[in-house]
C-alpha cells in the first residue's frame, strides 16, 4: 500500500491536472473520493477541457455512497482532470 497523501484542494473552479497537483506520475492508476459537499467531476483525456463541459464522472457530495471513483488504465499520454467549486476538498491515492 502506498503512502497516504495528503487531501488535495481545488483552488480553481475549472479544470484542474490531479497528477500536476498531486505530484503523483502521469499514467498511475487512481483511486479518488470526494470530501466536499458538492458535486466533482472526474475526466481522463490528453487535453485539458473546455471549463464549460461538465463530461465525466459525477463524484457526490459527501456524505453519499458514490463518492469514490477508481480511475485505471489510463492511455498514454492522457492526465486525469477534476473539476468542481473553488475549495473543494478531494481524496487522490495511488491505487496499488
Amino acid at each position: 500500500m502506498s503512502d497516504t497523501l495528503p487531501d488535495t484542494v481545488i483552488t480553481s473552479t475549472g479544470w484542474v491536472d490531479l497528477y500536476a497537483l498531486t505530484g503523483i506520475t502521469p499514467g498511475t492508476d487512481l483511486i479518488i473520493n470526494n470530501k466536499s459537499s458538492s458535486v466533482i467531476f472526474i475526466l481522463v483525456r490528453p487535453t485539458k477541457p473546455a471549463n464549460i463541459l461538465n463530461d465525466g464522472w459525477p463524484l457526490r457530495a459527501s456524505p453519499s455512497d458514490a463518492t469514490w471513483v477508481t480511475v485505471e488504465d489510463v492511455p498514454a499520454g492522457s492526465r486525469v482532470w477534476a473539476k468542481g467549486p473553488q475549495f473543494s476538498r478531494i481524496f487522490v491515492q495511488v491505487l496499488d
